[in-house]
Formats: C-alpha cells, structure tokens, sequence
C-alpha cells in the first residue's frame, strides 16, 4: 500500500493541481457572472428579471453530466476550437453562476427595506445607499452559503473527467487501471477532495467572521 502511494503520488498531486485550477477558475468566473446577475434579478427591468429566471431554473433543472455534455458537443458546432479543459470550465462556470445568482438574489431581499427607505430620507441617493448600506450586508449574508457552493465547484470538477479532462478523478481512473487497485486510489482521492473542501470552509469561516466583525 505505501509502495502504491508513494509511486503514484506525484502523479496525483499534478492531477490535484489542474483540479484547483479547474475549480478555482470557475468559481471566479461564476461570482463574476452571478453578481452581475443577482443585481440585475433584484434592481433591472422587468423583461431582463424574466431572462435572468429563466436562465437560472434552465440550468439548475439541468444535470450537471447533461450540460458537460451540452457545452463539449455545442461549442465545435459554433465553429469554436477549444481544449476540454476549456469547455469543463465554461461549463462549471455557466452551472455554478446560476446558483450563485439565487444566493446574491436572496442576500439582497433580505435586506430590509426598511434601511433603503432610512437611506433616502437622509438624503442617500438610490447608487449611495446601495454602496454603503445594501452591499455591505449583501457580501455579509450571502458569504455562508457562497463557501457551500465553492465546496460543491471542487467535488463537481470530478464530472468532468466523463468527457476526457484530466483532473484528478481521471487520474485516478488511469492509476487504478494500471495498478489494478481502484479502492485505494480512489481512497486517496476521497480524502484529497475532502482536504480542498474542508480548507475552503475553513477559509469561508473565517471570512465571513471578519466581514461579521467589520459590520
């Protein structure tokens, strides 16, 4: 068992590596994408509100196995070339972005209106009292359920070895064939996804003490 370990451990660690970046990556793409979202859900037009609903429950109400699927065989179509690392994170990206988009959205209408009404009759306008009153607790109220979705982004790059990317459930799959001794590598894998979730939730307490505190 040590043997098996310490020759395939390098090799793992490479794979953990393009899995951090993987997820990493798409998780900043998705805030990016859920924060333009979740503000406009909550303070755009009418018609964008519906686009923007609609967006959310299709991709929620997809699985994720689907929609790798759907991004890896969409984008040749389009006349796009592009690697399947590339077409994973598009696709982490659009799925993790819709329920980002939900936790900023309920962040904001949690706020109570009261405060914006308050803002206002001090003479705030709409752009202040949105900077310095609803944000603040917005970032405050959504960072909890946020770390969730991050944890979720890091076990759910595993889904993209299904279409070839080499990530480290792929490696795995590739050693145990090999070694012909899948219950320990994809062991050693298990814990190695519960590592990078249990830091990430480590990092999210800590976060949202120190906006807590900053509040």
């Amino acid at each position: 068992m040590l043997e098996l370990l310490t020759n395939n451990l390098p090799y793992m660690l490479k794979a953990t590596i393009a899995t951090i970046y993987l997820s990493s990556g798409s998780i900043c793409c998705g805030l990016l994408i859920a924060t333009f979202f979740g503000v406009l859900s909550v303070y755009g037009a009418r018609t964008v509100r519906v686009l923007i609903r609609a967006y959310v429950y299709y991709v929620r109400g997809v699985p994720e196995l689907v929609l790798f699927f759907v991004v890896f065989y969409l984008i040749p179509l389009l006349g796009i070339q592009t690697s399947k690392f590339v077409a994973a994170f598009i696709t982490l990206s659009v799925w993790t972005s819709s329920f980002m988009t939900e936790i900023i959205r309920g962040a904001i209408l949690s706020i109570p209106k009261g405060q914006t009404e308050a803002a206002r009759s001090l003479g705030f306008t709409s752009r202040k009292s949105a900077q310095h009153i609803i944000l603040p607790q917005t970032v405050t109220r959504a960072i909890p359920p946020l770390i969730n979705e991050f944890a979720k982004v890091i076990k759910t790059t595993s889904v993209a070895s299904i279409i070839g990317v080499w990530e480290l459930t792929y490696a795995a799959k590739e050693i145990s064939e090999i070694t012909y001794r899948p219950l320990e590598i994809y062991g050693v894998a298990a814990v190695v996804y519960f590592i990078l979730s249990y830091l990430v939730f480590i990092l999210g307490e800590k976060t949202a003490r120190r906006f807590a505190y900053k509040a």
